[in-house]
């Protein structure tokens, strides 16, 4: 059976996540089973591995890297995979705009405002509560 390969990267036990290819796929009676690519089996082959997925309703379109630090032991170390880019389109609301590469903020001043500093804080008041 020729198969795509499968990134796994959220498992409660996360020395679990990696990249795998199904070896038999499950039904309501067997459970799906797939084993460790081969070319992502050994500690070296996972070191700061990126993998661009191109399939799925949540993570298709996203690009991921491995960022556990070495050394690594596979079935061991805790494997993190962090999404580092996208093509899927981000939908800004509520007085957040974008344009290109850069986001802003719609504030009314009233409670939310920018100090000298550039920093978002909240608007000091005049009365103690």
């Amino acid at each position: 059976m020729a198969t795509l390969p499968v990134l796994v990267k959220d498992q409660t036990d996360k020395k679990h996540n990696g990249f795998y290819k199904i070896t038999n796929v499950g039904a309501a009676d067997s459970k799906w089973e797939m084993d460790r690519t081969s070319d992502a089996d050994e500690a070296f082959e996972l070191i700061g591995v990126s993998v661009f997925v191109e399939r799925g309703a949540e993570n298709g379109d996203c690009a991921y890297v491995q960022t556990a630090d070495s050394p690594i032991t596979i079935g061991s170390t805790d494997l993190e995979f962090a999404k580092f880019a996208t093509t899927q389109q981000t939908n800004f609301t509520g007085g957040v705009q974008r344009s290109g590469n850069n986001v802003s903020l719609k504030l009314d001043s009233s409670t939310v405002v920018v100090n000298g500093d550039g920093e978002l804080t909240i608007k000091p008041t005049d009365s103690i509560v």
